[in-house]
């Protein structure tokens, strides 16, 4: 899992700086994987989770959190 590996990496790094933007909104890596591990952990344990896949912030950090659970998307 190269992306997380990568994401992880950043997030533990001094590089606070916008990771990624969905139109206004803009999360760090730090941010990102708060955010995506408290979902992850309500998440983990299912066998599936279903993304209503919009061009949105929630999109991503759900996407995230399913690979961080283990969860198949």
């Amino acid at each position: 899992m190269e992306l997380l590996e990568g994401l992880v990496r950043r997030a533990g790094s001094s590089d606070h700086s916008a990771l990624i933007s969905v139109g206004d909104e803009s999360l760090s890596a730090e941010s990102l994987l708060s955010l995506a591990d408290a979902t992850a952990e309500r998440i983990r344990g299912v066998r599936a989770v279903a993304v209503c896949a919009t061009p949105s912030m929630n999109t991503v950090i759900s996407i995230v959190a399913a690979l961080r659970a283990g969860v198949a998307i």
